[in-house]
């Protein structure tokens, strides 16, 4: 997708007249945590629908119903039911997606390995880079220090959304 000469996206920019836009997207500083960012998301938004649709699955039929009877709109459903009874959903898509957005290693490992001037150095290849150093105490100290980061903001998080969590 990213190949600078014979990628998808380069190749269509060039076909409809916009190669001026092409870029060599995973070695330039502007666009590579881009890069990186919207190929993670990709990848990820399979479970993240998935999840969503067993929330919306899970809603019972008969408030919609109801809500038909009462005259409501589209968006009146969505806003007072659909979106209330499936809060269990999106709190779980968000937990994962803000876990998985910080834990994130292999996609930028394989693609830039940090780089262009660490344009998409992350924790994870942080502590692999100075592990690989030799630095065994700093980067178990990261490694450390990055847990307890990740476990804080996810039980905050975590404590937030659940108060808007409705039971049916």
């Amino acid at each position: 997708m990213y190949n600078p000469q014979y990628g998808p996206i380069n190749v269509f920019l060039r076909n409809i007249g916009l190669g001026g836009l092409a870029r060599d997207w995973l070695n330039d500083a502007a666009f590579a945590m881009n890069s990186v960012i919207v190929m993670s998301i990709w990848s990820g938004i399979g479970v993240t629908i998935l999840l969503y649709l067993a929330g919306l699955q899970s809603v019972p039929s008969d408030y919609y119903e109801a809500a038909e009877l009462d005259g409501c709109s589209a968006f009146q459903k969505l806003r007072h039911i659909s979106v209330p009874l499936i809060m269990p959903s999106i709190t779980v898509n968000l937990i994962l997606g803000l876990i998985g957005g910080l834990k994130v290693f292999g996609q930028v490992f394989a693609l830039t390995n940090g780089g262009p001037n660490d344009a998409t150095q992350v924790f994870g290849t942080l502590i692999y880079k100075n592990f690989a150093m030799g630095l065994f105490g700093y980067s178990s100290a990261i490694s450390l220090l990055f847990t307890i980061l990740v476990c804080a903001i996810s039980f905050v998080l975590l404590s937030l959304l659940r108060r808007t969590e409705v039971e049916y």
